[in-house]
């Protein structure tokens, strides 16, 4: 019979074939909000710590539902939840904003209120 540290040691190998180092860029990185990430979202509460360094923690508002689907989403209901972060006011020039989002609305879908 292996011994624990073995299995831990054969556990980790297998496991990053199918979940691979993350590699994000963080030069300039003011916010990383990440639901698969424990130590952004532990899927209870209603705060969400920025994974970025910059403290900007944000607030589920209005009781969207967490699930560990997908390793971690937010269901919104589409009327009025919505994840608060504090004003940012490090921002100035161009900026990029990257968001994951899958709709099952097929008209009338507002995209502007994504960011």
């Amino acid at each position: 019979m292996e011994n624990e540290n073995q299995k831990n040691k054969n556990y980790n190998l297998f496991r990053k074939r199918f979940y691979p180092e993350e590699n994000i860029v963080s030069n300039g990185l003011i916010l990383n909000l990440d639901l698969g990430n424990y130590s952004s979202y532990r899927g209870t509460g209603t705060s969400i710590t920025d994974l970025s360094g910059t403290g900007n923690t944000g607030t589920l508002t209005n009781g969207p539902v967490f699930s560990t689907e997908n390793r971690g989403i937010l269901s919104f209901d589409g009327v009025d939840d919505f994840i608060d972060v504090p004003s940012i006011t490090s921002i100035s020039g161009d900026f990029t904003v990257t968001i994951w989002f899958y709709t099952t609305a097929t008209t009338d879908v507002n995209f502007k209120r994504l960011v």
